[in-house]
């Protein structure tokens, strides 16, 4: 089992335009105030489909990992905490997520942070754990 963690930066116009809390998946993006938050959880994804998250979102789940994501508390970063046991390219994954960065800037002027390329991989869930306490 592999977990990795994205930290991500979304902000649009100098706003952030994601605000995630784990846990009860609280929703809050501008431009889709209207979330039903008792909505199936996929349902809810499908339903971002259009931004920058909902295309990382696409290519994660085609990818068949499992994952969750929640907010940074310390910064304004949304950070995406993926759960695999398949072989996966840490590399690829930078490629395509900087594919979409660069696609949503053009389009929406959606800041992602550049990626920073942070994809932190650990061997099983205590090993993840132990890493952020």
């Amino acid at each position: 089992m592999f977990i990795i963690i994205l930290n991500i930066q979304v902000i649009r116009n100098g706003l952030q335009l994601v605000n995630i809390r784990y846990g009860n998946f609280d929703f809050y993006f501008p431009e889709f105030r209207d979330f039903d938050l008792s909505s199936a959880f996929f349902d809810v994804l499908n339903s971002i489909s259009e931004t920058c998250i909902g295309a990382f979102i696409k290519y994660i789940r085609f990818q068949n990992f499992a994952f969750h994501f929640y907010k940074d508390t310390s910064a304004s970063n949304l950070l995406f905490v993926i759960i695999t046991d398949s072989n996966f390219d840490p590399d690829e994954i930078r490629f395509q997520l900087k594919k979409i960065a660069s696609v949503y800037n053009e389009k929406f002027s959606i800041n992602l942070s550049q990626f920073n390329g942070n994809v932190y991989q650990f061997q099983n869930f205590r090993e993840y754990l132990i890493a952020i306490t």
